[in-house]
């Protein structure tokens, strides 16, 4: 299973040239509830008019393309099909990846992941800006623990707390974490 997760990612970054480690890794991520079908248009819409604010950024929507490959061939990630497949990428060629879009693995809990990028503060303006708009319009989203090497955990590996999503115990030791982290449930 995480292997498939690995390799999506891959897919993902696929289109873009060689970044260095640092800029891809993930400073910020946030689970979007769906509970309608108007819920992904405005979620589009809000990182479309932050995108278009930077000028040199866009977003690609590829979900009913994704969706149709789903029903040709299956989910690709155990948990369900997606609902929604886009990114946010800076330059005409999509030379950088800004943030990820995803509900692969959990259907209706959609992942807004944000990458440190290569032009840091360009990156930072945008996901708070867009940040900023998903609390305000979902106020019952919930940010996601960044791991410390920049990765996010596996859905199944999060438990709601009063905190927000924190890593289960029992898996921390699959993450290297100790069962102190701060990222890591308490009891």
């Amino acid at each position: 299973m995480r292997n498939a997760f690995v390799l999506a990612t891959l897919v993902i970054c696929s289109a873009c040239s060689a970044p260095d480690q640092e800029t891809v890794r993930t400073v910020a991520a946030i689970e979007v509830p769906f509970n309608s079908p108007a819920d992904h248009a405005d979620l589009v819409s809000i990182l479309r008019r932050h995108a278009s604010a930077d000028g040199d950024m866009h977003v690609d929507d590829v979900s009913d393309s994704w969706r149709k490959f789903e029903a040709e061939n299956g989910p690709t990630l155990p948990g369900g099909k997606g609902t929604i497949y886009a990114g946010v990428w800076r330059g005409a060629n999509d030379d950088e990846l800004i943030a990820d879009i995803s509900d692969m693995g959990h259907p209706g809990r959609v992942w807004v992941t944000f990458v440190k990028g290569e032009h840091v503060a360009r990156a930072t303006r945008f996901r708070q800006g867009v940040l900023a708009d998903i609390r305000g319009r979902w106020p019952d989203a919930k940010a996601i623990p960044v791991l410390p090497s920049g990765g996010v955990p596996l859905a199944e590996d999060l438990v709601l707390t009063a905190q927000g999503y924190q890593i289960n115990p029992a898996v921390a030791p699959n993450y290297e974490l100790s069962k102190s982290s701060p990222t890591v449930a308490h009891k």
